[in-house]
């Protein structure tokens, strides 16, 4: 068997490195420097050998010393249950990985549609009218150059140039006359036996300054067109049913600079969707009604990643926190609060199990002796439970 070679071959290895000072770190990142082990609440994240600090996690040496300790502990029957428990606690994890990949190929489905949406958008920027009509404006211009320069368009300028052009294009075939105007909107298109028909431009006199384009049936737009909000700079690009966002398209929002790519009903975002915020946050997932609802991953600017369920914009049963530190919790939820068991893991150890009710920590259990102190200070549980350990 390979247990005994293994030995035989790193027993010749030099044994100092298990003497280097150790470096410790705690829960909350705080850091100490020891000859003897981590205290209670820190954990080792490295060693100090001759003045120089060896950056990571343990030293190779004394990783491999360490894995040869605990391979020679560890009996058949504990390395199944080890493998186990980790392989069900990864099988959450990976399902809902699986969940952000399907996110993203919807969202390139999505991508496509709207290039199909203007095949012709290189003649457009190329045309004699859209020059003139972005030489009116130095935003224009800065934008035209993001569509150019860029080897894909640009979604957020294709949304703050083309739906404004577009109405404006329609005005211009109508000489800026409407064909129909009321006390609440001018209309810019074709009339036939009495309806409005064909291309054609709505121009609202609310305080939102609303203007939409489209193709017009049943005396309205139902079909592909586009809006645009002249007060907040918004727009819309997709399709649109008696005037409002129904079906698939994309939105740009002037007040905060995010975009919205996905399926609309009745002007708010339901079914699949994928939103991206100027601040770095974005989400992959399902909505309803305007609110992230279903499965769904939340992606934050830092790194870190909340993938699991969702339910009136709040965390709601079962789903996965990733951190950029190499920590994942398995977490329960009940409208945003945490609520049942919560695993913590680090990397691939399993380090405690929490018991949540309605947002507060009851116990905690430590599985493996590190962190103890920190972490339960962190959470500020009320009992804390002896180490069991994994082996």
């Amino acid at each position: 068997m390979t247990r005994f070679p293994l030995i035989l071959l790193f027993s010749s290895l030099s044994l100092t490195a298990i003497a280097d000072r150790r470096v410790c770190e705690d829960f909350d990142g705080d850091t100490v420097v020891t000859e003897y082990t981590c205290p209670a609440g820190y954990r080792e994240i490295g060693t100090v050998n001759n003045g120089g600090y060896q950056g990571g996690r343990l030293k190779l040496s004394d990783s491999l010393f360490q894995s040869i300790r605990d391979f020679g502990k560890e009996t058949e029957a504990q390395r199944k249950e080890r493998e186990e428990r980790a392989r069900r606690l990864g099988e959450s994890i990976v399902n809902n990985l699986n969940e952000i990949a399907e996110a993203r190929k919807e969202r390139a489905r999505i991508n496509a549609w709207l290039e199909g949406f203007f095949p012709d958008l290189n003649q457009l920027i190329k045309s004699r009218q859209f020059k003139k009509w972005v030489r009116a404006s130095k935003d224009r211009k800065k934008l035209l150059r993001e569509l150019k320069n860029s080897d894909e368009s640009s979604l957020e300028a294709m949304l703050k140039l083309i739906p404004e052009f577009k109405i404006e294009e329609v005005k211009l075939l109508y000489n800026g006359v409407p064909s129909v105007s009321t006390d609440k909107y001018d209309y810019f298109g074709a009339i036939l036996k009495g309806e409005k028909v064909g291309m054609g431009a709505f121009v609202f006199r609310s305080g939102t300054q609303t203007q939409c384009f489209g193709e017009f049936s049943k005396n309205n737009i139902n079909g592909v067109g586009g809006c645009f909000w002249a007060g907040s700079g918004s727009a819309y690009l997709g399709k649109l049913k008696k005037g409002v966002k129904s079906g698939e398209g994309a939105s740009y929002f002037g007040d905060t600079g995010a975009i919205h790519i996905g399926s609309y009903l009745k002007g708010k975002s339901d079914g699949k969707g994928v939103y991206a915020g100027s601040n770095g946050n974005g989400y992959d997932g399902y909505y309803r009604n305007g609110l992230r609802e279903g499965s769904g991953a939340y992606i934050y600017a830092s790194g870190t990643r909340y993938v699991g369920g969702w339910k009136g914009n709040k965390r709601h049963g079962s789903g996965s926190i990733i951190r950029t530190d190499g920590w994942t919790n398995i977490v329960q939820y009940d409208m945003g609060l945490r609520h049942g068991k919560v695993q913590y893991l680090d990397g691939d150890k399993m380090v405690m199990i929490a018991a949540y009710e309605k947002g507060k920590c009851q116990s905690v259990r430590f599985l493996i002796s590190q962190d103890n102190a920190g972490v339960a200070a962190k959470l500020n549980c009320k009992e804390q439970l002896p180490v069991a350990s994994l082996r």
